[in-house]
């Protein structure tokens, strides 16, 4: 995700170009998406992270965690 323009992930297809969201539930994504997309609305998200917008870059790490339940 482009620090400066988080409402991509809410774009279904800019999704589909991130291999990443393979490995997300499609549930699971749904509400992350829902959430992010409700933090821009009432810019939850700008208050937070706001200064990401105007930053010439932004070097992250992703981080995967599986959990298998074992019964």
């Amino acid at each position: 995700m482009t620090a400066g323009r988080p409402e991509m992930p809410v774009r279904r297809d800019a999704r589909s170009a991130c291999s990443t969201w393979s490995f997300v539930d499609d549930e699971i994504a749904e509400q992350a998406v829902a959430r992010l997309h409700g933090d821009l609305e009432t810019g939850t998200w700008d208050d937070a992270h706001g200064s990401l917008r105007t930053q010439a870059e932004y070097t992250g790490s992703l981080d995967l965690f599986v959990s298998i339940s074992i019964a």
